[in-house]
């Protein structure tokens, strides 16, 4: 440990309708990050909060504390990088006009805010067949990083993840670790859930619930780390 002068602390705290989110800007003009600062800073909000709370919430959780971007230092190069993005919905539902595409929406608004350019999008049947042909069609076009969301629940045309996975060259199993610990501190259902990640031809192919909220959660988790997956990818330093 070594002692650093701090030149910014800001905390600010988000009220929802079942939840308090807390988040934290440290800043400092030392040639070192302060990100644990930042976590420190939002753990002893929390905990002042449900020391607070717990008289009349004995259910509550502390959960989700995460680094979301740090600027400058070693580490800055990262998670610079934005790789051109494709969203697949796998919805019958959505198809016959029955459901709104939310989560795909949610994911495609998501990467487009945090730089991505996200110019492909699909709506598709459960278990369509189309599925693989249009991957390597977005790959072939310039597509580097490809989410889909849906077709992965327990009935017999939730396909998508055994159709991902035979085409997959290798797994990305911390990124499907990643994905599920955070739903499982959010939602004990999350256990039930199916995802999967991996490379196909050099891009990266992410397959998620159909839900609004797993939407949601995968960007949390997603992004800006996932970034740094394409400075790996060209060889650089990691």
């Amino acid at each position: 440990c070594h002692q650093i002068n701090l030149s910014f602390v800001d905390i600010e705290f988000e009220f929802k309708s079942n939840s308090i989110w807390v988040r934290s800007i440290v800043k400092t003009k030392e040639s070192t990050g302060v990100e644990m600062e930042a976590l420190s800073a939002v753990s002893i909000a929390l905990l002042a909060v449900y020391d607070m709370c717990k008289a009349v919430d004995k259910t509550m959780e502390i959960s989700g504390v995460k680094l979301i971007e740090k600027n400058g230092g070693k580490s800055d190069y990262a998670t610079r990088y934005r790789p051109k993005v494709g969203v697949v919905t796998l919805s019958d539902g959505v198809v016959r006009g029955k459901r709104e595409d939310i989560s795909g929406k949610i994911l495609a608004d998501g990467f487009l805010n945090s730089g991505c350019v996200v110019d492909h999008r699909i709506v598709l049947e459960d278990g369509s067949d189309q599925l693989v042909p249009m991957i390597y069609d977005w790959i072939d076009s310039g597509v580097e990083l490809i989410l889909t969301t849906g077709g992965t629940g327990l009935s017999p045309r939730d396909l998508t993840i055994e159709v991902l996975e035979s085409i997959f060259e290798s797994k990305l199993t911390g990124v499907e670790q990643a994905l599920h610990a955070y739903g499982r501190g959010k939602i004990k259902t999350a256990m039930l859930s199916r995802l999967t990640a991996g490379l196909v031809k050099g891009t990266l192919v992410i397959c998620l619930p159909g839900s609004s909220g797993a939407t949601r959660d995968a960007l949390e988790v997603l992004i800006p780390t996932i970034f740094h997956s394409f400075h790996m990818l060209k060889g650089e330093q990691h």
